[in-house]
């Protein structure tokens, strides 16, 4: 029997917000689906190394290591349109071998390549935060207008990358003169 003594039929109360059971199950589905259309489509390049990758057991694996962030981080930060990792990058290693910490000048001028290595997950960070923005501000843009403002927003620099190589080049180019010329004067006083 259905519970009722008259024989009518019991009448289930919609869920709250009007929504259905399946559409509060497909709604975070389709959430995720459309942020991760997003971050597609402002990163452009190498796209499947930003996503985060799901394992086939159901976990997630977020950290990802950046080599090339690792080894050279700013010209990875410029390529990446990260500017302002990309002078953080720049200006702590100069700041710390003039301020002279000590032994602690060898760890802040190490701190850039570990920020490096961690460049992936912060630029998801960043993006999210700028795919938010955008997406406030789209009002009743359709999608295909919003996904090009993303991917001009987004996406990677070959002018940045160049920049920062010739940066890092510098930088060793400097580094070498300058260890050249003390060992020269070393030995011809």
């Amino acid at each position: 029997m259905d519970g009722t003594e008259s024989g009518d039929q019991v009448a289930v109360a919609p869920s709250l917000g009007g929504q259905s059971a399946d559409d509060a199950l497909i709604a975070p589905a389709r959430a995720r689906i459309e942020s991760d259309a997003d971050l597609a489509a402002f990163v452009g390049v190498n796209v499947e190394k930003f996503v985060p990758s799901y394992r086939p057991g159901g976990g997630r694996r977020w950290f990802r290591p950046c080599w090339p962030g690792f080894f050279f981080p700013v010209a990875w930060f410029l390529y990446r349109k990260m500017y302002g990792w990309a002078a953080f990058a720049c200006a702590l290693p100069i700041f710390a071998s003039t301020m002279n910490f000590g032994s602690f000048t060898t760890v802040l001028t190490a701190a850039p390549s570990l920020v490096g290595l961690a460049g992936r997950p912060l630029y998801v960070v960043g993006a999210r935060s700028v795919i938010a923005r955008l997406r406030g501000g789209a009002g009743d843009r359709p999608d295909e207008d919003l996904r090009r403002l993303l991917a001009e927003a987004g996406g990677v620099s070959t002018a940045g990358a160049i920049v920062g190589g010739l940066i890092v080049f510098l930088g060793f180019a400097v580094a070498f003169g300058y260890g050249f010329a003390a060992a020269l004067k070393a030995h011809h006083p």
